[in-house]
């Protein structure tokens, strides 16, 4: 596997610390499961050299890296962006939300996970409603 590097998934300094949290709990759920890195990369499908980068926190991950990455470790997808913190979807706070995926995330996967999250959190309002979930459209 080719491991390309484009100059926007290069980290800027005000991201090196966000992404190394996020790369270092990539490497904790990885080593829980006792794999080595190889062993993810091969789960993933993610090259060994750029999966070692995304842990290190000198790249940022793609959206389908993250997607593979969640599935891969079992974990849920709050708990690999902002660690054992309250999740910011259980505290409705989408704006923090918003600016640890800007951390941790190129520009155009960050926007399409936004509205996907938002589908979601909008899905569940409406399922968990005071008068009860709404079927077919208003």
């Amino acid at each position: 596997m080719t491991d390309n590097i484009r100059e926007s998934d290069v980290v800027a300094p005000y991201q090196e610390d966000d992404l190394y949290q996020f790369g270092l709990r990539v490497s904790e759920l990885r080593e829980k499961k006792g794999w080595k890195q190889n062993e993810l990369s091969r789960r993933t499908k993610i090259g060994a050299t750029r999966l070692s980068r995304i842990e290190r926190g000198i790249v940022q991950a793609r959206l389908g890296e993250l997607v593979k990455l969640q599935r891969a470790l079992g974990a849920p997808l709050d708990e690999l962006v902002f660690g054992d913190q309250p999740s910011a979807l259980a505290g409705g706070d989408e704006e923090r939300l918003a600016r640890a995926l800007r951390e941790v995330l190129p520009a155009e996967d960050r926007d399409a996970v936004l509205r996907f999250l938002r589908a979601g959190v909008d899905g569940y309002r409406q399922l968990h409603r005071p008068d009860g979930p709404r079927r077919g459209r208003p």
